[in-house]
């Protein structure tokens, strides 16, 4: 006979076995049901991940808003400001620079440096001057041709002038160097007389001839230097009043003018790239 005690040990384990045969049966039952959940979930999974890619450009964090975009906006704006007067005022030291080398360099090389430049001054003052009054250029070629003609004419006959006053000045120096020998023999023979006379009558009037005649000779030979002179004065008044040197002086006058302006150009925009900088 069973104990009491074995067989409420032998029902239990009779319960627990059952149990267990229940689960393993509702496992088997269920399978399926808990693979279909499964797959579900991997769907679902998959189907997320999808959506997530497509709807990343606007849901992405990593983009900014709009307020940071136009924050960087308005920074990157700044920064090109910056950077463009920083070019523009590297630009006006250079200019300057370049400003002060050339007006060293002019200084030190002088005015003929700006002989080119008054040239094409006044060349464009011409050309400007024709377009304003609408002048004839074919009379004014004309009329440049006359003056040429007329310089040319003008400088031929000076020339002459200038020959005939140095052939005069020749002759007249020849001619003072023959009245100095006529004077040195002259005062020889007076020289001669007067060692040889013997009567002190005789010998006083030989002096006094000889002496008369040195005299007039001597006013002879300051007659003539006046004469040098003069001729020298007037070739000094004809070489200062020569129409080349006229011609020259106006050119030397105009390049002057071309010049100042010039310089008092570069003043002006010195003044202003100053009055800009400050």
């Amino acid at each position: 006979m069973l104990m009491p005690g074995d067989s409420e040990g032998s029902l239990h384990e009779d319960l627990q076995r059952c149990r267990r045969l229940v689960v393993i049966m509702r496992a088997q039952v269920l399978a399926p049901s808990r693979k279909q959940q499964v797959v579900k979930q991997l769907v679902t999974v998959v189907l997320e991940q999808q959506q997530r890619q497509q709807t990343q450009w606007w849901t992405d964090t990593s983009l900014p808003s709009p307020r940071e975009r136009y924050l960087r906006e308005i920074q990157v704006a700044r920064i090109k400001t910056i950077q463009r007067r920083w070019r523009r005022h590297l630009l006006q030291k250079r200019i300057l620079a370049k400003v002060r080398m050339i007006q060293k360099w002019k200084n030190r090389q002088g005015v003929s440096r700006f002989r080119m430049s008054a040239v094409k001054i006044q060349k464009t003052f011409r050309g400007h001057f024709v377009r304003k009054h609408k002048i004839d250029l074919a009379s004014y070629i004309a009329g440049l041709l006359s003056r040429v003609e007329r310089l040319r004419s003008d400088r031929e006959a000076y020339h002459l002038k200038c020959g005939d006053i140095q052939q005069e000045l020749q002759q007249v120096r020849l001619d003072i160097e023959i009245v100095r020998d006529k004077i040195s023999d002259k005062e020889k023979e007076v020289a001669n007389l007067i060692s040889k006379t013997t009567a002190a009558r005789d010998s006083s009037v030989v002096l006094k001839d000889a002496v008369k005649l040195v005299k007039s000779y001597q006013n002879e030979v300051a007659e003539l230097e006046e004469l040098v002179r003069d001729l020298d004065k007037a070739f000094q008044e004809l070489n200062e009043h020569e129409p080349v040197v006229h011609v020259a002086a106006t050119v030397i006058q105009a390049f002057f003018r071309g010049v100042h302006c010039r310089m008092e150009q570069i003043r002006d925009q010195q003044r202003q790239r100053q009055t800009y900088t400050r």
